[in-house]
């Protein structure tokens, strides 16, 4: 099994689903996330998400965009990820060792980014659900064979 690091030290046990970054993305949104993104948070506050490596950066560039379209402000994304600290997040971190042979391969063979492959690589991996809010992920995860995650 992978060895993960999880961001809180008292998040003990396996993950319960790979948490794919669009839908941590929605929870920034205040008011405007759907009733899956909603239900998902609440899901948090009891269950362990995993995570590929790039998550953070990812999250934080999804942030900084936002800001500069208008759709969100530094005090807000600060607020936001203050508060994304309580839920339990392991950090996979074979993402640069498996980019080029697993990762890669993924994207070609569903037609997504290899950003989005990274989570579909992890779900495998891990044999977990995903828990997705982007429409080209989720396809790719059905027709590989990986569930997507309900809350």
């Amino acid at each position: 099994m992978t060895i993960m690091q999880p961001w809180f030290p008292s998040a003990a046990g396996p993950p319960d689903f790979v948490l794919d970054v669009s839908a941590a993305f929605s929870w920034s949104l205040a008011g405007n996330y759907s009733p899956y993104a909603s239900g998902l948070m609440m899901q948090m506050m009891s269950s362990i998400a995993a995570v590929p490596g790039t998550w953070a950066s990812e999250l934080a560039q999804m942030l900084r965009d936002a800001e500069r379209a208008g759709r969100g402000t530094t005090s807000k994304s600060d607020l936001f990820l203050q508060g994304i600290h309580r839920f339990a997040i392991h950090v996979d971190a074979e993402v640069s060792t498996r980019a080029w042979s697993d990762i890669l391969p993924l994207a070609r063979a569903y037609s997504i980014p290899v950003a989005r492959a990274a989570y579909l690589e992890l779900a495998l991996r891990l044999k977990l659900p995903l828990a997705t809010s982007d429409a080209s992920l989720s396809r790719a995860a059905l027709a590989a064979g990986v569930p997507i995650y309900t809350p």
